[in-house]
């Protein structure tokens, strides 16, 4: 049996799990509760791992699409996971969509995720991440005023026909989730009210 060929393989991962826990080290969780996490959804019970949600993506997955692959330029777009095609850009967006509302009526209302967790992981998390905390993702003196108010007397049920999406259809067709979120408020100002957007195209700002 040649040692080499099994050691390399071996060091591989150990290596690439040195690193991932230095990086989620450096945006501020614990990787031994994030590894732990990982093992649970992939084997374990749904109900032993309330605790570790990960949901992410980043900017250039919104953004870029597989046709930037192309032309001379096209390797400083190479990635991994890889730049998608349109249609899957769109459904990351439809994501981004629900994301809050779902996570709030899966794992708050249904798996006992605290509330605690809950705004970390939708939004002191982010602003940490991109040191922009605390001026934005907590609520204090000072603070930029972006809220989004939930109530737990109402339910959504998901129609495409009620999205902000390029999109003629939702993978979340017909999902009935637990609450329903009345306003956003963003910097002061609300931006959207019991179904009804007021925001102003162009009046975001990056932040980076």
């Amino acid at each position: 049996m040649n040692i080499k060929k099994i050691l390399k393989p071996v060091l591989s991962i150990v290596l690439a799990l040195v690193l991932g826990a230095a990086v989620i080290a450096m945006v501020g969780e614990n990787p031994l509760s994030v590894y732990r996490s990982m093992l649970l959804g992939a084997f374990g019970s749904k109900n032993e791992h309330t605790e570790g949600f990960l949901l992410e993506t980043c900017p250039h997955y919104l953004e870029f699409t597989d046709e930037k692959l192309k032309g001379e330029q096209g390797a400083l777009y190479t990635m991994t996971p890889p730049l998608r095609k349109q249609k899957d850009t769109d459904l990351l967006w439809d994501g981004i969509q629900t994301r809050m509302l779902y996570l709030f009526s899966e794992g708050v209302k249904k798996r006992g995720l605290s509330m605690k967790r809950f705004v970390e992981l939708t939004s002191e998390n982010a602003a940490r991440f991109y040191h922009r905390y605390p001026q934005k993702g907590c609520i204090q003196p000072g603070s930029d005023a972006d809220l989004v108010l939930i109530t737990e007397k109402e339910n959504t049920k998901i129609h495409v026909e009620n999205r902000k999406s390029n999109l003629d259809y939702t993978i979340y067709e017909g999902k009935q989730l637990e609450g329903k979120i009345q306003i956003v408020i963003k910097s002061g100002q609300t931006v959207y009210k019991n179904g009804k957007l007021n925001a102003e195209k162009g009046s975001g700002k990056y932040l980076v």
